[in-house]
């Protein structure tokens, strides 16, 4: 599969509502849980990526999302998963380190531990560790698109990990700034198509506040920083609260769409 597994872009999902658009999940099967049992009977949920890590069951996570039928996006804590499922987990140096403790910087050993593997694992137990995996969990995680342009009743939105923030107006602030691509659309629909294609790195790990996310025409749905409550600015909600941290305040939050309506479980 190679780097197939990494130009998956936007994908469109037309479904009528209520619809629940959760925030980063990170492992924590507890409260997807009971989000689940909070939302309205048949809601379809929609995920923003950040599924493991962090949290102590990313294979029940990853499991109960295939057994509802969610949908959502990848986020820069599957990139790491895809990362090492190929072998190719990269250092601060950008060499590639096809080691299971290479996942330390964004505490992925939680989500090699829910598997049964030891994240301190010999290189030698590497492809024995990646055929823990499901089938079916490798799938989810490998198809995973980077933005949805989701329609809900009619009312078209963007479901994108990190949301679009202000600074990538400016070429400086793009992690990769090549002469040769396209400057930023005019359009502001033709913003996240853009970004997908030319800097889809950002789409993942830019961290960014509902504060200082930019308008691209319709509103974007994001998580990736974690708040300590949900945030709607019109433009853009951010639903991350917490899920995996050591916040006392630790959350999980939804927005049921078209109604723009906040459900949160602790």
């Amino acid at each position: 599969m190679g780097d197939l597994w990494f130009q998956r872009g936007i994908e469109r999902l037309e479904l009528a509502g209520p619809v629940a658009v959760c925030g980063d999940i990170h492992g924590r099967l507890d409260l997807l849980d009971r989000l689940l049992a909070a939302l309205p009977p048949g809601a379809p949920l929609v995920h923003c990526g950040d599924l493991v890590d962090r949290g102590r069951d990313s294979r029940g996570v990853l499991q109960r999302l295939i057994d509802v039928g969610a949908r959502g996006v990848r986020g820069n804590h599957e990139e790491w998963l895809c990362e090492w499922l190929i072998g190719r987990v990269h250092g601060e140096d950008g060499a590639v380190i096809p080691r299971l403790d290479a996942f330390g910087r964004l505490l992925g050993e939680a989500t090699l531990a829910s598997y049964g593997l030891d994240p301190r694992a010999p290189l030698h137990e590497l492809d024995a560790a990646r055929a823990a995996v499901p089938a079916a969990h490798v799938a989810l995680v490998a198809a995973l698109p980077l933005a949805l342009d989701l329609v809900v009743d009619g009312t078209t939105y963007w479901v994108i990990h990190a949301g679009v923030a202000d600074g990538l107006r400016n070429p400086a602030g793009l992690v990769v700034d090549h002469a040769a691509i396209p400057p930023w659309p005019a359009d502001p629909q033709a913003v996240v198509p853009w970004l997908a294609r030319h800097h889809r790195d950002e789409l993942l790990w830019t961290k960014t506040d509902a504060a200082h996310q930019t308008d691209v025409g319709r509103t974007v749905l994001f998580g990736h920083v974690p708040g300590p409550r949900p945030v709607d600015r019109g433009h853009c909600v951010a639903l991350d609260t917490g899920a995996g941290t050591r916040w006392p305040h630790a959350a999980l939050t939804a927005v049921l769409l078209p109604e723009r309506r906040f459900v949160t479980v602790t």
